[in-house]
């Protein structure tokens, strides 16, 4: 009973300060600006399984670009999607990541009505809404309606299930 409890308490022990070794997103993006992209992974990588938003996107991002691990876009996708699906910088930042790889292909299929209706979703000054409305002239008006009804419909669900 004795090494059992030990045990447990090591491991709780170990845990602990592997949390605290993780980091914050401060050091994940000290050690990306200095190219430690091994240590920067980790630490997104801990984020993100936590659920921060931002630690998603980034580590999507590294994913993306092959930055401490081997591009996979696939994987990206699927970290911007848990990004995208929460308020604040780092969903915003995934939702116009999400327009780009569903006009490009990457990690997903090619679809223009996704990838505009991710746009829309992140419209929040010019730049975005000028590269939604030059993709809308690759569309038809039916695409770009129905674009526009999946934006609502995933807005009025907080981004859950786009």
């Amino acid at each position: 009973m004795k090494k059992l409890i030990t045990a447990l308490l090591t491991a709780a022990l170990f845990i602990a300060n592997s949390a605290h070794a993780a980091g914050t997103l401060e050091d994940a993006d000290k050690a990306y600006a200095s190219k430690n992209y091994a240590e920067a992974i980790n630490i997104y990588k801990a984020l993100a399984l936590n659920g921060d938003a931002r630690g998603q996107y980034f580590y999507g991002e590294m994913h993306e670009y092959g930055k401490g691990t081997i591009q996979d876009y696939a994987e990206a996708a699927k970290w911007y999607r848990l990004a995208a699906e929460q308020t604040g910088y780092g969903g915003l930042l995934a939702r116009f990541r999400m327009g780009e790889i569903y006009v490009d292909g990457h990690g997903v299929t090619k679809d223009l009505v996704k990838a505009h209706m991710w746009f829309n979703l992140s419209a929040q000054g010019p730049g975005v809404t000028m590269i939604r409305d030059r993709l809308a002239e690759l569309m038809t008006q039916q695409q770009i309606a129905q674009a526009q009804k999946l934006a609502r419909e995933c807005l009025a669900r907080k981004y859950k299930g786009c």
